[in-house]
């Protein structure tokens, strides 16, 4: 029962009491404290009116202000997140990749989240194949075997490449981290030892 609502309550039975005599007053007092038990239990309390500072809107209306010692939950008024804008540090435009050897791909800055390493041909700009399907949050390096590349982001079917030109590129599932593309670079064929 709020506060207050007992005081009511008993007001409204000491006034039914003094105005009836007898069985009916019994009966009327029984009616008058169901009818006030219900409209306490279902009625919202209302808010106690403090004195709260008001800051002017700009139709010159005022809205009332929160005490800086309330708890106050607040939606959307974050700062958006901060971009990450990845840039490779290796390979470089005058990378060489030779066909079955191992090559760290490094980039400056994490992702922060789980994303996809690819290679893409540089003439085209169409993905060749995925290097790792599963860049993780913090990883800023990648150990490639110069080889293959898997078919898809989601299967381990994988495929050899050809020499040519390619570019790598990572991609997040987010806006906050666009997707960065390596320099161009060649990839050509082991030289045959003798």
């Amino acid at each position: 029962m709020r506060s207050g609502g007992k005081r009511h309550m008993q007001t409204i039975i000491y006034i039914a009491m003094n105005s009836m005599m007898g069985n009916k007053a019994v009966l009327f007092c029984g009616i008058v404290v169901v009818a006030a038990a219900t409209w306490f239990a279902f009625t919202p309390p209302t808010v106690p009116q403090l004195p709260f500072s008001t800051t002017p809107t700009p139709d010159n209306s005022a809205e009332t202000a929160i005490p800086p010692s309330m708890p106050v939950a607040v939606a959307d008024t974050a700062a958006p997140a901060k971009t990450i804008h990845i840039r490779f540090t290796s390979p470089t435009s005058s990378s060489v990749l030779v066909i079955g050897t191992s090559y760290d791909i490094t980039w400056d800055v994490p992702g922060g989240l789980h994303g996809q390493l690819s290679l893409v041909d540089a003439g085209t700009g169409q993905v060749v194949g995925w290097i790792e399907q599963s860049v993780g949050p913090a990883q800023v390096m990648y150990p490639w075997t110069v080889r293959s590349v898997l078919v898809n982001g989601t299967s381990a079917a994988a495929k050899d490449i050809a020499p040519g030109r390619y570019q790598l590129r990572v991609t997040y599932p987010s806006a906050q981290v666009p997707e960065a593309e390596s320099a161009a670079f060649e990839v050509v064929a082991a030289t045959p030892t003798e």
